[in-house]
């Protein structure tokens, strides 16, 4: 018993780590919103990772399912092997932007059938050199 109760609290410890890398921060120190550490999310789309920015919240759950079918939702280890959709809400924003390493496309919604087709193709694609 002790040993699961140990696996969990590690589990746990990972996701809390990784999470706290998530936040945006500048080289002035500032987070939140909005900020973006630009070498962060160049290390995350040159793993192969795919980003998605929304701004409806219905955009949110279509991109959430469409994550899980192509079984890349993101966690810390789908991540780390560039195969995760990271989903990234940017309120005011029409439309979804889909970005892989040097690679982007606009969409009109969540429902556009091109984002599915976006994701399959650079989903995964590492940067090369």
């Amino acid at each position: 018993m002790l040993a699961v109760i140990a696996a969990i609290a590690g589990v746990i410890g990972v996701i809390a780590f990784f999470s706290s890398r998530d936040e945006g921060r500048t080289a002035n120190g500032r987070t939140g919103p909005g900020v973006v550490d630009r070498a962060a999310v160049d290390r995350l789309l040159r793993a192969g990772n795919v980003e998605l920015f929304y701004g409806a919240p219905a955009d949110a759950v279509r991109l959430r399912a469409l994550a899980r079918s192509l079984g890349a939702p993101d966690t810390p280890a789908l991540r780390a092997a560039g195969q995760a959709v990271v989903l990234r809400s940017d309120p005011g924003r029409r439309g979804v932007l889909a970005r892989a390493w040097k690679h982007s496309l606009q969409a009109r919604s969540a429902a556009d059938p091109r984002l599915q087709d976006f994701v399959e193709s650079w989903l995964g694609a590492r940067a090369s050199g």
